[in-house]
């Protein structure tokens, strides 16, 4: 099939793939209806079309199925985790992202009549892309798959099937697979559409989880930028021991300040007084769990959480309605907006920098014996050891390398088309990554690191590539109407192929695009929808690095080794790099001339 060179155009061959129809059939419904879109061109292969156009014409006449109107196009984005104990008002939570008539949908379909009626993870995709929302429940099982549209009869009956389905498997003793989750794909309320613009996002996912209990355990969600944990005034002892069940769950995701409370009183509040008051009596609540964070106070990493005085960072939520927006929720709303926009725009990592640049000012001018450049030596030799001193897991080296066997497996670069063997690997892998580095930053602590220039160092170090690692950052790009967002498996298929990659486009590329694909499919690589394959260009500077780094001559035994050794792994040499970037910049450039970041990241080892 053709490489087509713009993401808007489409011909009769990608519209029949659309529609579910052979290109005859396009013609002939061309022919058929008046208001048919025009065709932009005519070409001597036949005519091309603005795929927008296409789309809502197949939306209003129902040629298009609804699992085809997701977003059109692929871009920047950031996720949301909201977990909590049961009956606490996550799902409550997560409706405020959602545009007005499906917030309410939501709402009546999620809440249970005030049961805990959220049985596996529900993902949220909010773009304004999205031209008809619907619902998804996502499995391994191609049979158990189902789709819904969001209405409020179809929603509530598409949920209770799944919650049913999930019990059953649940009493049988089975578990719930990482893989089995509700995809929920909508246009964006206000505060949303503001959040998108405010920081240049494409779209949001917002993940709402089951309520942590004893029957059910806190759901892995180690790619959230930012994780809301949602508590209320009931449940004693119980909620309390939930609660630090949560913390100690979500620490090495959070413990670069990535969180922050909302307090639920449920309380109506019909003007800025009583909000005021509200809130002052959320803040109070908030002071008694404080003493759960004890435990954490100790790690350099952990000082710099926003969770660890829950009580000055803490929002309420006020009392809201089913079926429309009061004073108090669009009151709330604002003061959210607020805190996600701090988290996303990077505040966090400004304050550390900033530590960075005032504790060097400090070691300088209080050096006695040691220059700058001693003090920028042992600085890096310092954080040489750091990261040396990351656990990795060794493979099996009785058994041959994996690599090219897995290029013999018609891996797919779509998760379903794949059968979720990548997708699975890289879910497991990233939770496993980012414990590790938990584990081994947590160590280090005021006491034993009391040079204040180290602790930024390690506080920066451990945001980067934390970061990093949840981000799922890449060169391809899927435009695909159904196309996973990020696309996960494609991404971690282009980091196992990045030595290959790499030479292909040194080799010249007129068109990246079909560079990349060629290089895919000439490794065994297979897809349906090669032509939706776009290049961020912007992006290629992460093959050398991982070229470099010497994460590509890992041995590895088998999938889960290729994903962890060359995916995971790569992300946190790619956060890693970033990381020495900014610590050179700090110091004068005749000091670290002899250095640079490449050097730096392939000295730590992998």
């Amino acid at each position: 099939m053709a490489i087509i060179n713009s993401e808007n155009i489409v011909g009769t061959k990608e519209i029949g793939d659309l529609f579910g129809v052979s290109s005859s059939a396009v013609v002939n419904l061309q022919n058929r209806y008046i208001d048919f879109p025009v065709p932009i061109k005519r070409l001597e292969s036949g005519p091309i079309f603005d795929l927008l156009e296409i789309q809502e014409w197949g939306v209003k006449h129902n040629r298009i199925p609804i699992r085809n109107t997701v977003p059109i196009e692929a871009g920047d984005h950031k996720s949301i985790a909201i977990v909590g104990l049961p009956r606490t008002g996550k799902s409550y939570s997560s409706s405020v992202f959602v545009a007005e008539h499906e917030c309410f949908v939501l709402r009546r379909a999620f809440s249970g009549a005030g049961d805990d009626f959220t049985q596996c993870a529900v993902k949220i995709i909010v773009s304004s892309k999205i031209m008809e929302p619907y619902a998804q429940f996502n499995t391994e099982n191609e049979e158990e798959r189902q789709y819904s549209r969001i209405d409020e009869k179809s929603l509530i009956n598409f949920v209770t099937e799944i919650n049913a389905y999930l019990k059953q498997k649940r009493e049988s003793g089975a578990e719930i697979s990482p893989s089995e989750y509700i995809e929920i794909f909508v246009q964006p309320s206000q505060l949303a559409a503001e959040i998108l613009n405010e920081n240049k996002l494409s779209y949001l996912i917002i993940t709402d989880t089951p309520g942590v209990s004893d029957s059910y355990e806190l759901v892995q969600i180690a790619e959230a930028h930012l994780v809301m944990l949602v508590l209320t005034d009931s449940g004693g002892e119980t909620a309390r021991a939930g609660f630090k069940k949560i913390v100690e769950g979500i620490a090495p995701l959070v413990a670069a300040g990535d969180a922050c409370f909302l307090y639920n009183l449920k309380k109506p509040c019909d003007d800025e007084e009583e909000y005021a008051d509200m809130q002052r009596e959320a803040e109070t609540a908030m002071q008694s769990f404080e003493a759960e964070f004890a435990p954490l106070r100790k790690s350099i990493i952990d000082t710099s959480m926003n969770i660890l005085h829950p009580s000055k960072s803490v929002l309420g939520i006020p009392g809201m309605k089913d079926r429309r927006i009061n004073f108090a929720e669009e009151a709330f709303r604002q003061r959210l907006k607020e805190v996600i926009n701090r988290s996303f725009k990077g505040e966090g990592l400004e304050l550390i920098n900033k530590e960075l640049q005032d504790s060097l000012k400090e070691a300088i001018t209080g050096a006695e014996q040691l220059t700058e450049e001693g003090i920028c030596n042992s600085f890096l030799n310092f954080l040489t050891n750091v990261l040396s001193q990351i656990p990795r897991l060794a493979s099996d080296l009785t058994k041959p390398d994996y690599f090219q066997t897995f290029k013999s497996k018609n891996h797919a670069r779509v998760k379903s088309q794949d059968g979720y063997r990548i997708d699975n690997a890289v879910k497991i892998e990233r939770k496993d990554s980012l414990s590790r580095l938990y584990q081994s930053f947590s160590t280090y602590t005021a006491e034993n690191t009391p040079d204040l220039l180290k602790q930024a160092g390690i506080k920066l170090f451990y945001k980067l590539i934390s970061e990093e690692l949840k981000s799922d950052s890449g060169i391809g790009v899927g435009i695909h109407p159904w196309e996973d967002y990020p696309p996960i498996t494609m991404r971690a298929i282009e980091y196992t192929l990045a030595s290959e990659l790499e030479q292909a486009f040194l080799q010249g590329a007129n068109d990246p695009a079909h560079t990349y694909c060629d290089t895919m499919k000439r490794n065994g690589i297979i897809s349906k929808s090669w032509h939706c394959v776009r290049i961020d260009v912007n992006k290629l500077y992460l093959l050398p690095i991982l070229k470099n780094c010497g994460v590509l001559s890992l041995h590895s035994s088998n999938l889960m080794e290729l994903v962890r050794n060359r995916y995971i792994g790569g992300l946190r040499k790619v956060g890693e790099f970033k990381a020495w970037e900014q610590c050179l910049e700090a110091f004068d450039t005749k000091i670290t001339a002899n250095f640079s970041p490449n050097n730096l990241v392939k000295s730590t080892g992998i």
